[in-house]
């Protein structure tokens, strides 16, 4: 099982992230880190990285699969709804299932999108954690969203952090206390962003990304993830 090791990513990260929120009653455990990929040592891999995903134009390379709408429904107390963006999820290996909100999304074969992997691989040389499944949303408009939930499934190892990666369009990512709804916390997550989430912000807040009346472009969001099925630490 992979240890989860907050005191190493936060010494590798504060030097140059933004003040790390404090795990207190009124803030959730983020570090937020601007230009992550820098152009000198990660330049060819983030140019690969938006070449494959193109968050500034309309589609992403043929070769990403996203899920059918009518396969990733979710289900609400007013019954089954589309889910509001595209996605897709890559898992090592593959076929690790994602079960949420009463629907399951299959990780695909990194092999079919192999900057996944190194994606991948890069977000533990440069914070220290080890994930295997990798979950991204396609925001191509204002209109898209994700409502309030938390990342709390059984599926994932308790504890593990999320490391949250963005390209494209800022989007702004809401808080709220589960236990106390009125307190809230909000950050703008902007291209090229790293934001961590640090126990015990998924089993103490709700997060959500909301619609906006101002025309935005699009945002690719993706999301590493340790569960418990799955590859396990070499």
């Amino acid at each position: 099982m992979a240890s989860v090791q907050t005191s190493t990513v936060m010494d590798r990260l504060l030097g140059r992230a933004l003040p790390p929120s404090a795990p207190t009653s009124d803030r959730p455990n983020l570090v937020i880190r601007r230009n992550f990929f820098n152009p000198g040592e990660d330049g060819d891999f983030l140019l690969r990285l938006r070449r494959v995903f193109r968050p500034h134009q309309t589609e992403s390379d043929p070769a990403v699969q996203w899920v059918d709408p009518d396969l990733a429904k979710v289900w609400t107390p007013q019954g089954p709804m589309r889910v509001p963006r595209r996605q897709t999820a890559y898992s090592d290996p593959p076929g690790v299932p994602y079960r949420f909100s009463g629907t399951t999304i299959p990780g695909r074969s990194e092999a079919e999108v192999p900057i996944v992997r190194e994606l991948r691989d890069r977000l533990r040389q440069k914070t220290g954690f080890y994930t295997n499944f990798v979950f991204v949303n396609d925001y191509r408009d204002q209109t898209q969203s994700i409502g309030w939930h938390a990342d709390d499934e059984k599926d994932m190892v308790d504890g593990a952090p999320i490391l949250s990666y963005t390209l494209g369009q800022p989007r702004v990512f809401k808080f709220r206390h589960k236990d106390r709804p009125q307190v809230k916390h909000q950050v703008i997550l902007e291209d090229n962003m790293l934001c961590i989430m640090l126990a015990p912000t998924n089993q103490e807040w709700q997060h959500s990304l909301p619609k906006s009346k101002r025309a935005m472009g699009r945002r690719i969001n993706f999301t590493a993830r340790l569960f418990k099925q799955g590859r396990q630490e070499p």
